[in-house]
């Protein structure tokens, strides 16, 4: 039996922080929406959110196949942020699991890469988060313009 895509990826964060940002950066920093934000405040973010543990990597075999930076913070800094009103700072994020998941990066190579990564924040990350936010932005010249997107967890039991 030849194994699936799926069962070759691990999920991996580094014990070197600087390991983590450099590969980070060469994932995203040169694809749509990425390659047009600041480079201060792209890096400064995810500096941060690596320091505090809050990304994975997709590893398929000996390959960063896809990459993933996340945080939690209070619904109305969320609302603001994504709205463009305010930036956050890193006193804006909370403890894992409190307040409103927001996904700041995310690419995978390929639609497994992607469905991995999506089953872990899905299983793991927000599992016990009631809102994720984040914007669909597949960059410029796209067919299909940045959208905001809440996915909301429906609890067992509850209506709807």
């Amino acid at each position: 039996m030849i194994p699936s895509a799926k069962d070759n990826f691990a999920f991996v964060q580094f014990d070197d922080p600087n390991e983590a940002l450099g590969l980070a950066v060469r994932l995203v920093g040169a694809t749509a929406p990425f390659d047009r934000l600041p480079l201060g405040l792209s890096t400064c973010l995810l500096a941060h959110l690596i320091d505090r543990r809050e990304y994975g990597f997709a590893r398929r075999g000996d390959l960063a196949t896809g990459f993933v930076a996340f945080g939690f913070v209070e619904d109305s800094a969320a609302n603001a942020f994504l709205r463009g009103a305010r930036r956050l700072f890193p006193g804006d994020l909370r403890p894992r699991g409190a307040g409103t998941g927001l996904v700041f990066a995310f690419r995978g190579v390929d639609r497994a890469t992607t469905r991995f990564l999506v089953g872990r924040l899905r299983d793991v990350v927000f599992r016990e988060t009631e809102a994720v936010r984040y914007i669909r932005d597949y960059g410029d010249g796209a067919a299909k313009p940045p959208r905001l997107v809440t996915l909301r967890r429906r609890r067992p039991g509850a209506a709807g």
